[in-house]
């Protein structure tokens, strides 16, 4: 069956906007509580004792919540999805979704990609929090100022934006991989990118591209320079959202992979090759 890649990509696009509207709000206010703490110490203690306690920015529950319930939405639904999408190809029973590998792909979550989200957002809110207080000294704000430039919305609202479409990039790699993995079939993938003015170059070259079983996306890595991209390197990745990838290509990513199964000269489905025991 020929895939209809328009209107995979917009069914994909849709549930992440989706995903994106859901969990803003979450992340933006964990990032605000961050802040609100520092504006809470620098308010009682003063702007210098608040410089020496930058530090004490660090990772909180509020955060490392937020980002693991963000996890286990996206990247729950993706493997449920993914799974069913690979077996509607070959129709069979007794390969079902069931809570033990639910349990196995949060504690992936847990060990894998929790800490490299949550330390860089608490490293990022800090430099932001280090930034305002510059400008404030060299402009001679007081408390009051600084505390009402550090608890704008517009700027945390963008970062809240720009984490969850990164991270629940993320999340739909890992459940896609999971399915990928449980799945008792050979399989192909597909890197499908969003088609518009806002799609990297680099994620436009892969578009349509196939890989076998085994095989890896070889994607460029660009650089912005001055007003030129100038490429450094190149990721050899699993799909749209690996988190083994250059930042320059996971941040705000919106490419999916379509992933079909690998079938004989027989129209049969090739099993995976079984271990010998």
């Amino acid at each position: 069956m020929r895939l209809n890649k328009v209107k995979y990509q917009a069914s994909y696009l849709n549930r992440m906007n989706f995903f994106e509207r859901k969990f803003t709000p979450v992340v933006y206010k964990a990032i605000r509580s961050q802040i609100k703490a520092f504006v809470t110490t620098m308010k009682g203690s003063g702007i210098e004792a608040a410089k020496r306690s930058l530090n004490d920015v660090t990772i909180n529950p509020e955060v490392s919540n937020a980002i693991l319930r963000l996890y286990k939405t996206v990247g729950l639904f993706f493997a449920n999805d993914t799974y069913k999408r690979i077996l509607e190809q070959v129709p069979q029973k007794g390969f079902g979704f069931n809570a033990e590998w639910s349990a196995e792909i949060v504690q992936y979550f847990r060990l894998y990609l929790l800490n490299k989200a949550t330390v860089p957002i608490s490293e990022t809110t800090r430099e932001q929090i280090r930034q305002i207080l510059i400008i404030g000294e060299q402009n001679g704000w007081g408390v009051d100022q600084i505390a009402r430039k550090l608890l704008e919305s517009e700027l945390t609202l963008m970062r809240a934006r720009m984490i969850v479409r990164t991270e629940s990039a993320k999340a739909a790699f890992a459940g896609r991989e999971a399915a990928k993995n449980k799945s008792p079939y050979k399989l192909t993938s597909e890197w499908i990118a969003a088609t518009d003015h806002r799609t990297r170059h680099s994620h436009r070259l892969v578009d349509g591209l196939v890989i076998e079983p085994g095989g890896k996306f070889s994607v460029p890595v660009y650089k912005r320079i001055g007003k030129i991209d100038i490429q450094i390197g190149v990721d050899l990745m699993d799909g749209p959202g690996d988190p083994k990838a250059h930042k320059e290509n996971v941040i705000n990513c919106r490419c999916t992979t379509a992933e079909r199964v690998v079938f004989n000269e027989n129209e049969e489905p090739v099993m995976k090759r079984q271990l010998a025991v």
